[in-house]
């Protein structure tokens, strides 16, 4: 494992860490909420009654976003990458929920989701990424 770390380039400050953790378990219960009407929240529901029906694609996109966004920065891609990871999410996103319809209903509703749930991930990743990491004393020490 420290030969790992060592090749790291940045280390997560631990409010990064907490804080990815954080947002992974909001976007599982938010997933879960489809089908555990215990983990809803009523105030969802009433501004967007149909909203767990759409949230799937929210939470899933969050989740593999934030992740291969989050381990790039611990080896210091730069923005740009983010930027291209953004827009590639979002037009994959867009091609599934307009034409693909092998396990899946084109669903525009489901699009928009997808694109708040990159908007929300590009800038937790933004934040991290300016604000969230340490230089890591390990890097290029022989383990």
């Amino acid at each position: 494992m420290e030969k790992f770390i060592s090749k790291l380039v940045y280390l997560p400050k631990p409010w990064t860490s907490i804080s990815y953790f954080l947002l992974v378990i909001a976007a599982l219960i938010l997933f879960f909420g489809r089908n555990l009407e215990s983990l809803r929240i009523p105030f969802l529901l009433a501004w967007i009654p149909e909203f767990y029906t759409h949230i799937s694609n929210f939470s899933l996109i969050l989740m593999v976003y934030t992740a291969v966004g989050y381990m790039a920065l611990l080896f210091d891609v730069k923005t740009r990458f983010l930027l291209v990871l953004a827009l590639a999410f979002g037009g994959i996103n867009m091609i599934t929920e307009s034409f693909i319809t092998i396990l899946n209903t084109p669903d525009l509703t489901d699009a928009y989701f997808g694109y708040a749930a990159v908007s929300v991930a590009l800038t937790y990743l933004l934040i991290v990424k300016n604000y969230g990491l340490n230089p890591n004393p390990l890097l290029n020490q022989k383990a």
